[in-house]
């Protein structure tokens, strides 16, 4: 989104302007919307198998559940069943609640986590910053070590778009 961060600055300055009775009007930006990178599925699965344990399966299951990052932080033992369907029950931007079948190389990952927590506690307990900040270290090593570039693209909500347009390629409707 260009403009997004000089429209803030304007409307910040014009915020301060108003508050010391000044007059000053904001420019207008127009904000250049463009597509988000849609990853191969080799290059998702290339970052699930070079993260570690917790990282590994949390990646696994936005990619299998196609969840929003946010999502999938907030899933706790409550919401997975033996049955293999993870239960999505806060979801974000007025979304729906859902329910998603998971393989069982998932339901495997996610019962070595599952062990060690209470019912209602959450599964993940890294912050947002910190997980980023370890996945973009991780991306950027295996960016290197196996000469694709393209690894360092792919952010967590790359995950979401990969399923969604896996799903409106099987569908073929919105």
């Amino acid at each position: 989104m260009v403009g997004g961060y000089k429209e803030s600055l304007e409307y910040t300055y014009s915020d301060w302007c108003s508050f010391h009775g000044f007059d000053y009007k904001p420019h207008s930006y127009r904000r250049i919307s463009k597509l988000p990178y849609i990853p191969i599925e080799t290059e998702l699965d290339t970052l699930i198998v070079g993260a570690k344990n917790e990282y590994s399966c949390y990646l696994h299951l936005i990619k299998e559940t196609g969840w929003r990052p946010s999502e999938a932080q907030n899933l706790t033992p409550l919401y997975l069943s033996l049955k293999r369907v993870a239960t999505l029950n806060s979801p974000k931007k007025r979304s729906n609640l859902r329910q998603v079948k998971i393989s069982n190389k998932l339901v495997a990952m996610l019962t070595s986590i599952v062990v060690s927590k209470k019912i209602q506690e959450k599964l993940w307990h890294f912050s947002r910053q910190t997980f980023a900040k370890n996945i973009n270290r991780l991306k950027k090593r295996l960016a290197t070590k196996l000469g694709n570039p393209k690894l360092t693209k792919i952010t967590l909500y790359s995950f979401h778009h990969w399923k969604v347009t896996m799903e409106y390629h099987t569908i073929q409707d919105i």
